[in-house]
């Protein structure tokens, strides 16, 4: 058996052990929880791919460090040049991972500038080493440096990088709230009950979710109104969702803020009456408000719904004799 110390492979285990588990150590302790790690690359995939990048070049710059021979050397202003080359990644991960989207335009011009600046000087500095230089009589400004140090510096570089950009998009997943409605209506008698359930995870301090319930009056023909009006490529069909696309003839049923608790979740249920007969398609949609009254919609999915009472015209009429 190959002894441990003669082996370079082990070198190799043992160094990628300790960066892994620096990445794995970071992810812990920004609290980036395994349940979290889905919805960052459901809603963030192009950036989750820059970090695993990084991370990527990362291993295989720790990989290539044990695989040069240790008599490999370049100049020291060269050497210099390439670190200054590897602090690009930082304008890189604050550009590609911004947390408030759209980016400030004053960010995304400083960090285009610094990344120009650190490409100029680099460029500079390497081509300050005259191209003739030899190993065997280096000066004092040209002194070797191994190589194998350059790699290891890329690689301690390269993880701090996608280090930093896990933290970054730590940091957007927390700034997103995510919000989930539910909506049952049941009848008893004459009466038609209308329940909305609010589920809700990471809004901010002194925010709150506002709720708008409006439903689209029986006495309208939704056939002839919905022809009437233009649908976008991607969106739903007018008769699945009418009050989206009909809102001046949809009626405000119930309007109602539900507000966090410490932890910044919701879990409530509102309750409403309906008079039976007035409605055919009830739309619930929630929005995220401020302290200041500034409300936005909600992206997700989840965040809106459409329930049909009656009259679905989508659907063929049920067959005669058939129960109701």
């Amino acid at each position: 058996m190959t002894d441990a110390k003669d082996n370079p492979l082990s070198d190799v285990q043992n160094l990628l052990g300790f960066l892994l588990a620096g990445f794995g150590g970071v992810l812990s302790f920004i609290g980036l929880r395994s349940t979290e790690v889905t919805t960052v690359l459901r809603n963030n995939g192009p950036q989750a791919s820059l970090v695993a990048l990084l991370l990527l070049l990362s291993v295989l710059a720790a990989v290539i460090s044990v695989a040069v021979p240790s008599t490999a050397k370049i100049p020291l202003l060269r050497a210099l040049a390439t670190f200054i080359l590897l602090l690009i990644v930082g304008p890189i991960v604050v550009l590609l991972i911004p947390i408030k989207n759209p980016q400030p335009l004053a960010v995304l011009v400083a960090m285009i500038v610094v990344a120009l600046v650190i490409i100029a000087v680099a460029v500079l500095v390497w081509d300050t080493v005259p191209s003739n230089w030899r190993l065997p009589k280096p000066s004092v400004d040209y002194r070797p440096v191994p190589l194998q140090l350059i790699f290891i510096i890329a690689s301690v570089v390269l993880i701090g990088g996608s280090i930093y950009g896990a933290i970054r998009l730590e940091t957007v997943s927390q700034l997103n709230s995510d919000v989930q409605l539910g909506a049952q209506i049941t009848k008893s008698g004459n009466d038609t009950a209308l329940s909305v359930h609010v589920t809700a995870s990471k809004v901010k301090d002194r925010g709150y979710i506002g709720i708008s319930v409006v439903g689209l009056p029986s006495t309208v023909a939704i056939t002839v109104d919905c022809g009437k009006v233009d649908v976008p490529l991607n969106g739903a069909p007018c008769s699945e969702d009418p009050c989206a696309y009909l809102r001046t003839q949809c009626e405000r049923i119930l309007g109602e803020t539900v507000t966090p608790d410490a932890a910044g979740d919701i879990n409530q249920t509102i309750n409403d009456t309906l008079i039976a007969g007035n409605f055919q398609d009830i739309h619930v949609q929630a929005v995220l408000c401020s302290s200041g009254g500034t409300c936005q919609s909600v992206s997700q999915a989840g965040s809106r719904l459409d329930v049909h009472l009656l009259n679905f015209p989508h659907l063929p009429p049920p067959p005669s004799g058939s129960p109701k």
